[in-house]
């Protein structure tokens, strides 16, 4: 490296520099102490990032921290944790991390905040950095930065924005010749960005770097180092560098899963479970329910309650996060017993306190609370006991102080709402001011809802105070609302003015979500203001944003409302053909609710959403209505509005745009119906609401209406403001590649999980079926699946919780459906060929089918198999991480994957048949064919068994050799035919009374050997006795004979059948070689009987 490159940096205005290099520079110990000298007083730190090895979270800042502060004692930590301004749920991150040098959270992280939290704890290590330096100046020389993880990044972006901060400098070198890691890569894209913009950017050339360091391309995994590694992910997860710890656990887990390394129980467990709180919080939910499924198989393995908790926790959690409330309130429940059970005090808290995070969604993308939540008191104690401040200052501002009525007077709303101001002070104190503009911002919500808008503006004033001049995105937020609350109260050029502003942010982060709400409030001012051609490429904007990046809905409305209010826009703009195609895809989306009883409703325990659809309603029977009335069939037209005004009671203030112009029509409805009292009152209602909310120019237009009166409306044009239409189609392409992308990823990170489940090797069918399909329902949140598969003509469900069964006139139209449409097919509610598939959609309740794929699967031309997977409609769409619509793009995959599934099954039912062959065979080999008893070779094989299963341990065992007296007499007198009759029913008898304490052999012609597993005389003599038993009672088995002749016959008592027995025991037998013994040594006392008479039995060694 040429020794003429120069680093100064104590003037403190060089933070930040980075050396642009290709394979020419490094920093070494020699540079260091150049630096050094170059600086005096100025303390040089060197390190290189390497991929080989795991990288530590805010490398190498944090460790810095760690060494500085050595020997400090607790009281002066803290006080410099005061001083530097850490966040206080940071406090204990940073207190374990000093004392143990693994980091630990005392409050668990809610998973809206991570962004705030990541902010904020970036920050926290650039203040302490700069503490332990005080005077002094520190300098950073880093190697192969493209190589750090995001919170290094994140370091020196806050650095750099904070101007306070002037005695930590950074100088990094970038080797062009090195890419960074795939999860990096859009980081360092955006960071380089950032830096270049800030003219921190420096190419280099020192010449040729003759000793260039030899790196390995990836991380290398050290088995002996697994307890090293999860230290290190645990730092990373409770830092908050969510995407370096889940590229570890991805190589790891992969290790353990598909590779199958070594490594002990307990360090599985601690993977997995960092693997599951990791994809909860960066919002990979259906990969977190994946790993509860390898934390329920690893619990099955052990009985350590700990982990049911864990696996139920974790379940509830990310069903709770994915919008399934029903589901993770079960789950809440089950942890809650298993806590209960183990008395465990803090068990119990966490279990009640998920159950009423379940009931507010978590506090995840609700817009707001729509009413007030029971929460028990004991949660409220407990949570101050543990220190639960976060969580239950959460709960005040959300669970309570929710009736409309509270925010009616804006003067005196601040006294009204105990509970919530109770929420904001605890915020206060913790410093979370994240938590405060969303409490704001609920309360704006609410106001807004129910019409009163001076109190919305108050709390819109509130949120600006927070983020005047420092936060981008809030500030366009703000823009949002205020838009918002202007065009309720008339002032459009004013919301139009907030919207653009709102939306150039919007577009300049590329938040193309955000984007689509603005559009959408921007409809809404153009509805308000009677301006629907403008509303109606607004919206339809937004319904294309929604539908190309596969959003499920805005969250500040639902796919079934852009469609109402884009047939709207079309009725009104005259376009008749438009508006019958889009209220129809209106009625397929609330068709499940549509034709819903109206049946006294249930007290709401859990949020679903913030409006239950209602305004949807609304917006579907007014047009519905419209369009009737048009067609002049008044009364089904009047049926529909008096639908739409049942709506308005929880809807009336979401609908201030539209309300105006429904009395309006519904007045007009009734005066053709010859009922002008009616029409009277709808007119005055809409007045003394507008008059309510100070809309002079809606009074003005209904009271004109009212005396049947034109009124001239102010034409307005509230365009787009130029050149941000080409904007929005550029983000939004590169919004839905990005997606694409997003998806691609997580369709190969799944497929490599999927190669490892669908083996078969050792599994039951049971257990490489359910396992499997659960994991490929988690992956792509199905909520309903059926998987049949034919064995010749019979069909067998493999899997079906679609409660509908596979038989009948089902399973005919099925069969039929797939013979005519052989390729399958996939369509959801919002495609215009979902009518198409009515026939088989139909057969699963086509009102809560919102979005399908059927899959046959034809092998020479007959129909193996047949899927059938869907989605249900929902109450109300807002879980922006849980999928609704299914499209041709999942159509190969899962064709790819459920024929994988199917053929491993077929080489399990294969590999079956053939072991079943084999195991007749072996059973053949080993059995007598005549009395299905072991034959001589089963007698030899099964003993071996026992001993060698007995693994040198030796065993008590009597062999009884048993000849049988007359037999031949039997055969050669009445033939074969009854001499198998003998021998089948002496089997019997022998069977019969050895029982389960051993077993009976043919050992060959009329000769068996039972063996018994005792050495007990007294058994054995009690046995022989019972076997002589039978054989009198069975009387010479004359009944059996006289039947087979088909006539009597006289068999003389001195002919009759019985048998001898000689036996042998042993205490021990331990070898093959003392069996055979046994064998000589019966069969020896057994001749002695016969020789003395016969129908008798003698012991071996005491010659009974």
């Amino acid at each position: 490296m040429d020794d003429k490159l120069e680093i100064n940096v104590q003037d403190g205005k060089t933070k930040f520099l980075l050396l642009k290099h290709y394979n020419t520079l490094l920093f070494t110990e020699e540079k260091k102490q150049q630096v050094a000298r170059n600086n005096p007083e100025t303390e040089v730190c060197l390190h290189g990032f390497r991929l080989s090895d795991m990288v530590g979270v805010f490398e190498p800042f944090l460790d810095y921290i760690r060494n500085g502060l050595n020997g400090i004692s607790e009281e002066a930590f803290d006080r410099m944790l005061d001083e530097c301004g850490v966040y206080s749920l940071h406090k204990s991150v940073f207190r374990s991390f000093l004392e143990t040098g693994v980091c630990a959270r005392s409050e668990p992280l809610l998973i809206d905040e991570v962004a705030f939290e990541q902010d904020k704890i970036a920050s926290a290590v650039v203040n302490l950095v700069s503490h332990i330096v005080k005077d002094g100046h520190v300098v950073f020389l880093l190697n192969d930065i493209q190589y750090a993880g995001g919170s290094s990044f994140h370091f020196i972006h806050n650095l750099l924005e904070d101007e306070n901060c002037n005695n930590i400098s950074v100088v990094a070198a970038y080797n062009e010749a090195k890419v960074p890691l795939p999860h990096i890569q859009p980081l360092w894209t955006k960071f380089y960005g950032y830096i270049f913009e800030k003219h921190l950017v420096t190419e280099i050339n020192c010449g040729t770097l003759e000793n260039q360091r030899s790196t390995l391309n990836d991380f290398v995994f050290i088995t002996d180092r697994i307890g090293v590694y999860i230290a290190k992910i645990n730092n990373l997860l409770f830092c908050l560098d969510f995407s370096q710890a889940k590229y570890y656990l991805e190589i790891i887990y992969k290790m353990i899963t598909v590779e199958e390394i070594e490594i002990d129980w307990n360090h599985k467990c601690e993977i997995v479970m960092l693997y599951t709180l990791v994809s909860i919080y960066t919002q990979d939910f259906s990969q977190a329910l994946l790993l509860c499924e390898k934390l329920k198989e690893l619990r099955n393995q052990t009985c350590d309650q700990k982990l049911d908790c864990a696996y139920y926790y974790f379940m509830g959690m990310a069903h709770m996060y994915n919008g399934k409330l029903d589901e993770a309130d079960r789950y809440a429940g089950k942890f809650l017993e298993i806590a209960e059970a183990r008395s465990s005090d803090y068990g119990i808290f966490i279990a009640k306190l998920l159950g009423v995070m379940v009931k507010m969604s978590g506090w995840h993308n609700i817009f707001f609370c729509a009413s007030d939540i029971a929460v028990d008191e004991d949660v409220i104690r407990m949570a101050e006991n543990y220190h639960f401040w976060n969580h239950l200052a959460h709960i005040y501002a959300y669970a309570y102080d929710n009736a409309p009525a509270l925010f009616s007077d804006a003067d005196k709303v601040e006294e009204r709402l105990v509970y919530f101001n109770k929420g904001i002070s605890i915020m206060k104190r913790l410093g979370n001011e994240y938590f405060m503009m969303e409490a704001y911002r609920n309360n704006i919500m609410i106001a807004s809802t129910n019409g009163f808008f001076k109190t919305a503006n108050y709390y819109y004033d509130k949120c600006h105070e927070l983020v005047r001049g420092r936060n981008a995105y809030e500030e366009a937020m703000i823009y949002n609302g205020v838009g918002y609350i202007s065009s309720a109260m008339e002032q459009y050029d004013r919301a139009l003015h907030c919207y653009n502003k709102a939306l150039t942010s919007f577009l300049q982060m590329e938040k193309i979500d955000f984007v689509g709400e603005t559009l959408y409030n921007m409809a809404i001012n153009c509805i308000m203001a009677q301006d629907y051609l403008n509303a109606y490429e607004y919206l339809e904007l937004s319904f294309r944003i929604v539908k190309e990046t596969k959003m499920n809905s805005l969250r500040v409305c639902n796919i079934s409302k852009l469609a109402g209010l884009l047939a709207l826009c079309s009725y009104y703009n005259g376009n008749q053909l438009k508006c019958a195609i889009y209220i129809e895809k209106t009625r397929l989306f609330l068709e499940h609710l549509i034709d819903k009883q109206e049946d006294e409703e249930e007290e709401t325990t859990i949020i679903h959403d913030y409006t239950m659809c209602k305004d949807d309603l609304f917006i579907y029977y007014f047009i519905y209505g419209l369009q009737l009335a048009s067609r002049k069939e008044y009364d089904e037209a009047l049926r529909n509005f008096q639908l739409a005004e049942g709506c308005l009671d929880e809807s009336a203030g979401n609908q201030f745009y539209i309300y105006g112009q429904y009395m309006a029509e519904f007045a007009s409805l009734y005066r053709i119906l010859g009922r002008e009292n009616e029409a009277v009152q709808c007119l005055n209602a809409a007045i003394g609401f507008y008059d309510f909310q100070g809309c002079k120019g809606k009074v003005a237009e209904l009271k004109a209406e009212l005396v049947k009166k034109s009124c001239l409306i102010k034409e307005r044009s509230l365009n787009l403001l130029q050149g941000l239409r080409h904007e929005i189609d550029e983000v939004l392409r590169h919004a839905s590649v990005f997606k694409e992308n997003q998806e691609q990823q997580k369709r190969m990170n799944f497929l490599s999980a999927w190669q490892k489940m669908v083996e078969i090797g050792g599994k039951s069918k049971k257990e490489l079926i359910h396992p499997s399909v659960n994991a490929f329902i988690h992956n792509f949140n199905i909520d309903r699946l059926m998987l049949v598969k034919y064995d010749g003509n019979e069909s067998v469900e493999l899997y079906n919780n679609t409660g509908y069964a596979f038989e009948n006139e089902r399973r005919s139209r099925i069969e039929g459906f797939f013979h005519r449409n052989r390729l399958g097919f996939a369509t959801s509610k919002m495609n215009n060929n979902y009518r198409d598939y009515l026939d088989i959609i139909s057969l699963f309740d086509k009102k809560k089918v919102c979005s399908i794929i059927g899959l046959p699967f034809y092998y020479n031309d007959s129909l193996k198999a047949i899927m059938v997977a869907y989605i249900t409609m929902k109450d109300n769409w807002h879980s922006p991480t849980n999928r609704y619509l299914l499209d041709e793009s999942d159509y190969a995959v899962f064709e790819f994957l459920i024929r994988q599934l199917l053929n491993s099954i077929d080489m399990l039912e294969a590999n079956e048949k053939i072991q079943q062959m084999n195991d007749k065979l072996n059973h053949l080999a080993v059995t007598d064919k005549l009395t299905g008893l072991y034959n001589r070779e089963g007698f030899y094989g099964n003993i071996t068994g026992i001993i060698g299963r007995s693994k040198g341990k030796a065993k008590p065992i009597t062999i009884m050799y048993i000849d049988l007296d007359n037999f031949k007499f039997y055969n050669d007198t009445f033939g074969h035919g009854v001499g198998d009759i003998i021998l089948t029913g002496m089997s019997q008898i022998f069977c019969k009374e050895t029982g389960e304490n051993g077993f009976v052999t043919r050992y060959g012609g009329d000769e068996f050997l039972i063996t018994v597993y005792t050495d007990d005389l007294l058994c054995v003599e009690q046995l022989a006795k019972n076997i002589y038993s039978d054989i009198e009672q069975a009387g010479g088995f004359t009944g059996m004979i006289w039947a087979k002749l088909g006539k009597r016959v006289e068999i003389p008592e001195e002919h009759r059948i019985s048998c001898s027995i000689g036996i042998s025991s042993r205490k021990l037998l331990g070898s093959e070689e003392e069996l055979e013994n046994m064998v000589k040594e019966a069969d020896k006392v057994l001749y002695d009987v016969k020789k003395s008479g016969k129908a008798a039995y003698k012991f071996y060694a005491t010659g009974c």
